[in-house]
């Protein structure tokens, strides 16, 4: 498996913005099991496997961080 890089991750807690950083091997199950949106670099994606496809793309293997940015849905009616 290739090594991936470390995912930087921002939400908003209270207004505020609250940082972490996720090894590649969490993201299955810190960004995909609620009801969330989450955006890597930019680009919105579904499922830990789109974040794979995404990161093994030439233009992220020598990266040492993925931008990610988590905005909770909120459903309404």
């Amino acid at each position: 498996m290739p090594r991936f890089p470390k995912l930087k991750v921002t939400h908003w807690v209270d207004g505020q913005p609250s940082r972490e950083i996720l090894d590649f091997e969490q993201a299955p199950y810190f960004l995909f099991n609620y009801d969330v949106l989450v955006a890597v670099e930019g680009e919105v994606m579904r499922s830990y496997e789109e974040l794979v496809q995404l990161a093994s793309q030439d233009r992220y293997k020598d990266r040492d961080f993925l931008e990610v940015r988590v905005e909770t849905i909120i459903g309404g009616g």
